[in-house]
């Protein structure tokens, strides 16, 4: 391949600020910006696969805002960390579908909607790798988007709902609360360790958890399971001996 610079420097070793990189097939791969020989700041990547990816680098990786454009016609928008989908993003399919909610790790995980346009439904809630586990389940109230879905051609004699005793859940909101909850604590350690620290806390919890730290570790680079504990009950954070 090579290296086309419009705006930028391209020495033995490495280049900088903004150029484009071609493929011996003058197949465009990459046209942004460069920082020591790396994909840094704002660009845009085309894979061999047929992807697409719009928008923030760092140190080579998909890093913070940015849009995946899939070969298949899926597209992805939202954060990024270290070259996979991490933060607050949405993912429109080709055949309609539209999931607008947490990722972690590359996957769905933690609160989100998926929009089933097969079906006109809607699940809101938690969400643990990949998969749909707590929340509410419910039909899109659209006679105009449910007049556009087309009908089965089985099944059409009319069909005659039976006689069957009303269930009721005697609490429906509480027991709801109660499932989520038990999702989020079950994937607690799990988000802790693929979540940035950075959206995990404001600024101000950073700065206290820093200060926090640095006196609890006493010049060290590690404190003991103890203090650990003790620092973060400070700043109101509780853990169990299991995480």
């Amino acid at each position: 391949f090579f290296f086309q610079a419009e705006d930028g420097i391209r020495d033995v070793e490495r280049s900088r600020g903004l150029g484009d990189v071609y493929k011996r097939q003058l197949r465009r791969e990459y046209t942004g910006e460069w920082v020591n020989d790396k994909k840094e700041g704002k660009g845009a990547f085309f894979y061999q696969a047929g992807d697409r990816y719009d928008g923030y680098w760092v140190k080579d990786l998909p890093q913070g805002e940015g849009r995946m454009i899939y070969a298949n016609g899926d597209i992805y928008e939202g954060q990024w960390h270290e070259g996979k989908r991490n933060g607050y993003g949405a993912m429109t399919k080709r055949n309609g579908d539209h999931y607008e909610g947490q990722w972690v790790n590359d996957k769905r995980e933690g609160q989100g909607s998926y929009y089933f346009r097969e079906k006109a439904k809607m699940f809101v809630g938690e969400w643990v790798n990949d998969t749909p586990k707590a929340g509410v389940y419910t039909q899109v109230e659209d006679e105009e988007l449910l007049a556009k879905i087309p009908k089965k051609k089985y099944l059409t004699d009319p069909y005659f709902q039976p006689d069957l005793p009303t269930l009721y859940v005697k609490d429906p909101g509480a027991v709801l609360e109660e499932a989520m909850e038990n999702v989020k604590k079950s994937r607690a350690s799990y988000r802790a360790q693929h979540i940035p620290i950075e959206a995990m806390f404001t600024g101000t919890e950073l700065t206290e958890l820093q200060n926090a730290f640095e006196e609890a570790s006493q010049g060290n680079p590690i404190v003991d399971l103890l203090s650990l504990k003790s620092l973060l009950e400070g700043m109101e954070i509780y853990t169990s001996d299991q995480d």
